[in-house]
């Protein structure tokens, strides 16, 4: 009975409620749709498609193939990152670790 009262004292029962947002209108979502649809027509023209079975490594919003250096060193970066850490830990954190240890020793 009390929400009933609410809603009727708010306008909300109403179906062209001065309160409803401009972009819930019929005409603006049909305006959103045809610029989605816009936007998709575009992508699917002239952008590539990132999950294609094309092998070559390429630019997605130019469709550029990347020059070899550059497949090479993302190849590689993997194992370079790796052997980064591996090496950081090695010769800072180890150290580190030994010298705590024997900290808690004394």
């Amino acid at each position: 009975m009390v929400l009933w009262q609410i809603r009727e004292i708010s306008h909300l029962n109403e179906e062209h409620s001065m309160r409803k947002h401009p972009d819930l209108g019929k005409s603006r979502i049909l305006c959103g749709e045809k610029d989605v649809q816009s936007l998709v027509e575009v992508l699917l023209s002239s952008w590539v498609h990132p999950f294609s079975k094309n092998s070559d490594l390429c630019s997605l919003s130019t469709g550029q193939s990347v020059p070899e250096d550059v497949k090479r060193d993302l190849q590689r970066a993997k194992g370079v990152g790796e052997s980064a850490a591996k090496n950081f830990v090695d010769e800072r954190l180890s150290d580190l670790a030994f010298f705590i240890q024997s900290q808690s020793r004394s």
